[in-house]
């Protein structure tokens, strides 16, 4: 309280102490767990080619989530662009400052994560991973993504130039990650990565103006913004998906609650989604016939743009599954907290169960929307235009697999395709509901939600420390064995341990009604027999499977059982806060 500049980092170190123990966690924890996995799997005449690989995977996994920016920042704004953060207008501290330290501090914790981390790996595997040349891109892509955030207030102009700027980021790690040589091919390349990560005082200098000029520019537009000189603040209604979706003026129904919540829903978040989805889908396919004729005409280029398309396509789906299934509950942050749309004249129960079946319904329309169009591009394009190189580049197993699983889907009869679309719809449900509750138990209990995860956490990093550890003969197999053996009983205990809780404290609090119990198990009956159908479809029955592994499969049918009534009981907690 002494000092403003104090003042600035112990608030930015507020609101981002949580994303950074997490942030380092999922790191650490998943570049150990890169290295077990590749050297569990690997046999023993390839054991040394897929350590190699583990490690490659290692360094993308502590690099990414250094590399991608701070989510919570970004959360602050409720999806607005600009400067996060405008309660520190009122310190007694210049822009320029205040700016600077908040850069500082942003830059210097991605890069101490990263450094962490990398050095543990380098003591448990040995390989060189590089310090200070990834540091120093990880340090200039902090300040350009921050900038592009900061700078300006179009949330058009934000999503266009940080897109275009990711996607050439992204690019230019993938070619320095890749440029081993002839004769050498990607499980090499940890023995040369001194020679690959090395940067010339060009690329020393490129890096310096780009941060200098990413600072100059954020400091000189939040000063306008301080000021009162930039573009008007975000209204809602205006801007990017909401002028798409005030497009269509439905009216909102007054006859019935339900109704009318289904047409908030969709309306708020429903049709953002979809009209995401119907862009993807033209993007994805006019963006990958494009690449493809620029290859064509470039065949030497080092770095086909074909493939680059294709993977971006099949992030586009991740995309819409992660923005699909996000924050279902509409649960807001603010610098000062978080706050809910508890508002609403309806009761918990359908409430809840309304809101994740109409993100449910929604998320799979953007599904089918995005990859029916890249199916039909995939089928249709080298079909019709004989193009020599696309099937070079695929040695046509997009074809075979696509025309594969046709006929396999036509051989099946009636109830075994009725069987997978509920199993489908039952996924998107799960995924959705999943992440629907895990906010509102966060904000309601965040101290036992962080000593939860925490544990996950541990357990995971105990269990690959132990998977590293068999491989170098430090601790004999059974012993491996008998862990992964108590996590599964453990798990499989505390499945059904809180299915029974829930159902208990959720009728004994008058939350369930009889009427949504017997549909609840109705749901849970149809999964469990589509279930069984699929796994018969795919040639495994519970009476062939030994004892465990048949009871984890019927562990996993109780899931969505779970998660119907977690639901509603995660919602009542949150909003009679």
């Amino acid at each position: 309280m002494r000092s403003p500049n104090q003042a600035v980092l112990w608030e930015i170190w507020r609101v981002t102490r949580v994303e950074i123990a997490w942030r380092f966690a999922l790191c650490l924890v998943g570049g150990l767990m890169a290295l077990a996995s590749f050297a569990a799997i690997a046999g023993p005449d390839a054991s040394a080619r897929a350590r190699d690989l583990g490690a490659v995977a290692a360094l993308v996994v502590i690099v990414m989530p250094n590399w991608l920016g701070w989510i919570f920042l970004g959360r602050l704004n409720k999806g607005r662009a600009g400067y996060p953060m405008p309660l520190l207008y009122t310190r007694p501290i210049r822009t320029v400052t205040l700016i600077g330290l908040q850069f500082a501090y942003l830059t210097v914790v991605q890069v101490a994560i990263y450094l962490v981390c990398a050095l543990v790996l380098k003591l448990v595997s040995g390989y060189p991973f590089p310090l200070l040349s990834v540091s120093a891109w990880i340090a200039t892509s902090t300040l350009l993504m921050t900038s592009i955030y900061w700078f300006t207030r179009s949330l058009l102009v934000q999503q266009f130039v940080g897109g275009f700027i990711s996607g050439a980021w992204l690019l230019y790690a993938i070619f320095r990650l890749t440029s081993f040589g002839e004769g050498k091919n990607l499980h090499d390349s940890p023995l040369l990565w001194p020679s690959i990560f090395r940067l010339t005082p060009g690329e020393w200098l490129a890096l310096a103006l780009i941060s200098a000029v990413s600072f100059g520019m954020t400091a000189y537009s939040v000063a306008r913004q301080r000021r009162g000189d930039a573009r008007t603040p975000w209204t809602p209604g205006s801007g990017w998906p909401d002028w798409i979706v005030n497009l269509f003026r439905l009216p909102c129904p007054t006859s019935s609650p339900t109704r009318a919540q289904m047409w908030f829903d969709l309306k708020s978040r429903g049709l953002p989604l979809l009209s995401l989805a119907l862009m993807l889908a033209v993007i994805n396919p006019l963006l990958f016939a494009i690449s493809n004729r620029v290859d064509a005409a470039n065949p030497d280029w080092a770095i086909p743009l074909g493939p680059m398309a294709l993977m971006l396509s099949m992030m586009s789906l991740l995309a819409v599954m992660a923005l699909g299934g996000l924050n279902a509950f509409g649960v807001r942050w603010s610098q000062g907290g978080t706050y809910f749309e508890a508002h609403h004249p309806y009761s918990t129960v359908r409430l809840a169960n309304l809101k994740v079946f109409v993100r449910s319904a929604c998320l799979v329309a953007a599904l089918l929307v995005v990859g029916g169009s890249m199916w039909a591009f995939l089928s249709a394009y080298p079909l019709l235009t004989g193009d020599k190189l696309f099937w070079k580049m695929t040695g046509m197993a997009h074809i075979v697999f696509l025309h594969g699983a046709e006929n396999a889907f036509g051989a099946l009869s009636g109830y075994q395709k009725i069987s997978l679309v509920i199993v489908a719809f039952v996924g998107i449900f799960v995924w959705v509901a999943s992440l629907a509750v895990i906010l509102p138990l966060w904000a309601r209990y965040p101290r036992r939600g962080n000593i939860a995860a925490s544990a996950l956490l541990i357990g995971g990093l105990s269990l690959s420390g132990l998977v590293l550890a068999e491989r170098l003969d430090l601790v004999p197999g059974f012993l491996v064995d008998a862990a992964f053996t108590t996590t599964r009983w453990l798990l499989i205990a505390a499945t059904l341990f809180v299915t029974i809780y829930l159902a208990w404290n959720s009728l004994a609090e008058r939350l369930l009604t009889a009427r949504y119990a017997f549909g609840v198990l109705a749901v849970a009956v149809v999964f469990g027999a589509a279930s069984l159908t699929v796994l018969r479809i795919g040639g495994l029955r519970l009476a062939d499977l030994p004892a465990t592994s048949a009871l984890s499969l019927l562990t996993l049918l109780v899931v969505p059982l779970m998660l119907m009534l977690l639901v509603p009981w995660s919602l009542s907690r949150y909003r009679h806060l």
